[in-house]
């Protein structure tokens, strides 16, 4: 499973929407889809800092 695909299953499980999520974590709700859809560009992938944000957010934990 990608990460993106694991971030996309966990906002799923919890009734999320994109912009729910984007608004926790701090970032814009069409970064949070291009994360969950695999279209980062080289330079884009998300920060240790926003991968933590992502897993507390998630309620997940930030290694898996």
């Amino acid at each position: 499973m990608t990460f993106g695909n694991r971030i996309r299953e966990l906002r799923h499980a919890k009734n999320l929407t994109l912009r729910d999520v984007a608004k926790r974590v701090k970032v814009t709700f069409t970064y949070l889809s291009k994360i969950e859809n695999q279209k980062l560009s080289f330079g884009e992938f998300p920060s240790n800092d926003t991968i933590l944000k992502l897993a507390d957010a998630l309620d997940a934990d930030p290694d898996e």
